[in-house]
């Protein structure tokens, strides 16, 4: 593990999963749950499968979005995600974020 730390330092990319997990994602219900002047509020339903070499996971989340207007474009201010099964052990949520 420390030759792979050294090598990662050398090379300035850091994976957070080596091998990375093979996802799927399914958003749904999408709705936009406010707004005021160039923000709104959006909250969506979110289903991913993940798979990696300790097997297959199904996360089921509520995600909120806080988007903001810069230079036209819409860009994420603040992200929530809020896990159906947030009262279980969880290895690894880089993908969520």
């Amino acid at each position: 593990r420390i030759g792979l730390r050294v090598r990662q330092l050398m090379t300035g990319k850091h994976h957070t999963q080596e091998p990375q997990s093979h996802l799927r994602r399914i958003v749904g219900n999408v709705e936009i749950l406010g707004g005021e002047g160039d923000a709104v509020q959006v909250g969506a339903n979110v289903i991913i499968f993940e798979t990696n070499q300790r097997g297959d996971t199904v996360w089921a989340a509520r995600t909120e979005h806080s988007l903001c207007r810069v230079d036209g474009a819409l860009r994420i201010a603040r992200k929530k995600v809020i896990l159906v099964n947030n009262d279980k052990a969880i290895y690894t949520l880089s993908f969520l974020v």
